[in-house]
This record gives structure tokens, C-alpha cells and sequence, in this order.
């Protein structure tokens, strides 16, 4: 099997799980989809040979788990890493396409919603970043991902249609 087949494969199962992790109304269930989810996408940025987009997602992973609640010393482990990552990602765009800034924005938008307590905030900047990873996807050619992140972004339209009609889905988002 080439590396694009599995490199599409990968992609597919891993937005499949990113997808219904959008689906749930919990919280950790959303990251911890979310962290699975992206393993598997990191390794089909990999494939594909687009480092930049790999690194970054490797970013939001070491986000996810932070966000899940682990113990202190692996948190702050995880947060320097994680700025390191950022760091090294904009100093190595300077050595790539003006496109690649992209996944670094999008990355930005989406570490930033991860840390909101209340869903329905978590679910906006999603979808703005969501609709950032999607043009990426399709200036990359890497059309499951342009599917599922327009996917993504139609569930969280649902769910904050949703919310605004039911005030009780406006809780923190703890869960």
C-alpha cells in the first residue's frame, strides 16, 4: 500500500472519530476524541509530507491531554513543549509556502477554545478554525479533510442552534 492510500485511510477514521467526538455534549469526551482523533490525522499530514500541518497537530494533541486533567508536573511538561512546538512551527514557516501560516492560525484558534469553560464559546472558535484547516485542506488537495471539517463545522452549527434554543445547554463545559 502507497502512502497516499494509507495516508487516506488514516485521515478518513481519524476525522470520522473528530466528527462524533463534535457529536457528544461532553466536554472531555469532545477532547478526548479529539486527541485519538488527531493522531490519526497527524499521521496522515506525515504521509503526505506536509511536516508543518504534522507538527501542529501534534500541538493540539499535547493540548487535549492537558485539557483532560492530567497531574501538574506533566501539564507544565506538556505546556512547554507545546510552546516550543509553536516557536519552532513559525520560525520553520519561514522556510515554507506563505499557505503554511494557515495551520499555525487555525492551531492558535483551536488552542484557545479548548481552554474555554462554557461549550458554546468552545464551539464557535471551532468553527472558525474548523473553516481555516478547510481551505487549508483544499489549497493541500486533501479532500476527506476538507469533508469532515466542513462536516465538523455543520455539527457545531447544529449544536449552538440548538443551545440558543434551549438555555440549559449553556452550561459549563466541564462534563
Amino acid at each position: 500500500m502507497d502512502n497516499y492510500t494509507l495516508a487516506q485511510i488514516a485521515s478518513f477514521v481519524g476525522f470520522s472519530l473528530l466528527l462524533y467526538g463534535v457529536t457528544t455534549r461532553s466536554r472531555k469526551k469532545l477532547i478526548g476524541f479529539d486527541a485519538t482523533g488527531l493522531t490519526l490525522v497527524t499521521l496522515h499530514w506525515y504521509l503526505l509530507g506536509a511536516e508543518v500541518a504534522a507538527a501542529v497537530n501534534g500541538i493540539f494533541i499535547a493540548n487535549d491531554l492537558v485539557a483532560l486533567g492530567l497531574p501538574d508536573k506533566i501539564k507544565a511538561a506538556l505546556r512547554n513543549a507545546v510552546a516550543g512546538a509553536l516557536m519552532l512551527g513559525a520560525g520553520f514557516l519561514l522556510f515554507q509556502q506563505a499557505h503554511d501560516i494557515m495551520p499555525l492560525v487555525a492551531s492558535a484558534l483551536i488552542l484557545f477554545a479548548i481552554q474555554q469553560k462554557n461549550l458554546l464559546r468552545l464551539r464557535f472558535l471551532m468553527i472558525f478554525a474548523n473553516l481555516i484547516w478547510s481551505i487549508y485542506g483544499v489549497i493541500q488537495e486533501t479532500w476527506i479533510q476538507v469533508i469532515f471539517g466542513i462536516l465538523i463545522t455543520v455539527v457545531h452549527v447544529i449544536r449552538l442552534i440548538e443551545a440558543s434554543r434551549d438555555p440549559e445547554l449553556d452550561t459549563p463545559a466541564e462534563n
